[in-house]
């Protein structure tokens, strides 16, 4: 049987920046598309949806930001932001906008590798687990990565996704930010706090009548969350 290859879409100005990307990734066995601005990428997307887009923010014309809002009109395709811009509020920007990483540049390409794993591995189908999780008035459809509180589907990133089910999954049940952490961005992923606030207040934005009185998603202070 013939596996395809996973599709990345890489959208950087920068040619070197490209030229790396695309060299590594395709010895890794990625089938690599490459693009230097935000509308051709669009098009791009459009034209055929990929696993993956390795999206820059300093960009002429169209921003990565914009880009990435654009992406999330119509697509739930796994973001991972690479970027120059250091500062958490580059990073919370990026996540609001529904971004599901966010590496700095310069980096290393075994931590890009890393990253790209753990981002297409969480948005990966599952083959073995039931198709439908269904938790009082939420129904998860497992298969194609679909959740629907009274019927009503609510649209989440992948991140948003597997983050949602994993504190669903465990009901009344208090996790670590650790446990949390590790499990939506693998054991190496420290100082990724900043990045689950972000998850959690744009999930209650999605799910909860009230997101300033969460009654679905529960702080645990100084511990973790839960749901319910």
């Amino acid at each position: 049987m013939v596996v395809d290859k996973p599709r990345i879409l890489v959208v950087d100005d920068e040619q070197q920046v490209l030229r790396l990307i695309k060299l590594n990734l395709s010895s890794e066995g990625y089938y690599v598309k490459v693009t230097t601005n935000g509308s051709e990428a669009l098009r791009l997307i459009k034209k055929q949806i990929p696993d993956l887009v390795l999206l820059d923010l300093m960009m002429p014309g169209m921003s990565g930001f914009d880009t990435c809002k654009a992406i999330r009109q119509y697509s739930n395709v796994p973001i991972i932001i690479i970027s120059a811009r250091q500062s958490d509020s580059h990073k919370i920007t990026a996540l609001d906008l529904g971004a599901d990483d966010y590496i700095t540049k310069p980096f290393s390409i075994i931590e890009l590798l890393a990253r790209i794993r753990t981002v297409l591995r969480r948005a990966s189908v599952c083959g073995v687990e039931e198709s439908f999780l269904t938790v009082d008035d939420i129904t998860i459809d497992t298969l194609n990565k679909q959740v629907f509180i009274s019927g009503k589907q609510i649209n989440l990133t992948p991140t948003e996704y597997i983050t949602f089910k994993y504190l669903v999954s465990n009901k009344g049940k208090a996790l670590s930010l650790e446990s949390l952490i590790q499990h939506i961005w693998g054991k190496q992923s420290p100082n990724r706090a900043v990045s689950l606030r972000v998850v959690i207040n744009n999930l209650r934005l999605k799910i909860e009548l009230d997101p300033q009185d969460p009654q679905r998603i529960l702080t645990q202070h100084c511990f973790g969350y839960k749901y319910g």
